[in-house]
């Protein structure tokens, strides 16, 4: 049904798998979502894709001929994903149901950079696996891709510099803390506030001069095994270090340990420069799918100057 093939973005991990690793049609093998998702509901097939996916923590399909999110949605019920319902969750992204279980990827405007992050890392319950879809890839030359970067490697880069071992390492579980200005509320009424910080499991607290605070309960500590056994960041660091430098209408935040220890700004910079060093970056193409380990995968957006780009997302349990 498919094949490995091997393309110039990819990198080798540690363990020869490649990353991403990526699948086009076998020769002729039939093409299409029926026939990608027939294939897909055999037991063997799906197993394999699995292990494939603990391996390498990122696989891409490409050349499927799969068109439509609703195409897109037959291959995640053939891949016998339960939904992890983003919506009802509280994730912070802006985002809206296409089809089933299907949902824009991110609706901030296109010309903003995405930081790196572990889907929904600032959340007790995260998806374990996401899959992004190329409704619309951009043109080509206006950037748009989807980079990827994987955790324990980021991990590794850490261990290799002993300042950044020393102030990361055995911290304990991770606590954010945003402020909140009238200005970024503007929207919301307070009851709508409170309902999402309530599915977020944070704690809100009104601030009489105006604004609020919103601050999270301990969440998993910044390094944690993946789905594969190893040592990997696990964290939102990439998307706050975006946000610090914007303007002030946006959260300003901090993070720090369960042990007292606030992330310094310096040391969030470095880690997105380890994490931007080890990257891939590929240039969508129509119909590609991007099978992503949530616990061992980092994502980013990069700006994108095409008004063509439209990338949709499925989130698994």
């Amino acid at each position: 049904m498919y094949l490995q093939s091997y393309l110039p973005f990819q990198k080798e991990l540690d363990n020869g798998s490649p990353f991403p690793l990526v699948l086009t049609p076998a020769k002729g093998s039939p093409k299409g979502a029926g026939a990608l998702a027939s294939a897909l509901r055999i037991q063997e097939q799906r197993s394999q894709l699995d292990e494939w996916l603990i391996r390498s923590g990122a696989i891409l399909l490409r050349g499927f001929d799969v068109w439509t999110g609703q195409e897109f949605d037959s291959i995640i019920d053939a891949l016998g994903w339960e939904e992890y319902n983003y919506l009802e969750l509280g994730g912070l992204a802006n985002r809206k149901r296409v089809h089933g279980k299907v949902l824009t990827a991110n609706d901030l405007p296109l010309d903003w950079y995405v930081g790196y992050h572990n889907e929904a890392a600032y959340l007790t319950k995260f998806p374990s696996k996401l899959a992004f879809f190329a409704a619309k890839p951009p043109e080509p030359g206006t950037g748009g891709a989807t980079p990827i970067v994987p955790g324990h490697v980021v991990y590794k880069r850490v261990l290799e510099r002993k300042h950044l071992a020393e102030q990361l390492l055995d911290k304990g579980p991770v606590v954010t803390r945003s402020y909140l200005s009238d200005k970024a509320l503007r929207t919301q009424d307070r009851q709508t506030v409170e309902t999402r910080a309530m599915k977020q499991n944070m704690t809100l607290t009104w601030l009489p001069e105006g604004g609020a605070i919103l601050e999270s309960k301990p969440l998993q500590p910044l390094f944690k095994e993946d789905s594969a056994g190893r040592m990997a960041i696990f964290t939102s660091i990439g998307s706050y270090v975006e946000f610090r430098k914007m303007q002030e209408d946006f959260p300003k935040s901090t993070i720090r340990f369960e042990d007292g220890t606030v992330l310094r700004d310096e040391t969030a910079d470095e880690l997105v420069e380890i994490m931007l060093e080890e990257e891939v970056a590929f240039p969508w193409e129509k119909g590609d799918i991007l099978l992503v380990d949530n616990s061992a995968v980092l994502h980013s957006r990069q700006k994108c100057t095409s008004k063509e780009r439209e990338i949709l997302v499925s989130l698994a349990q």
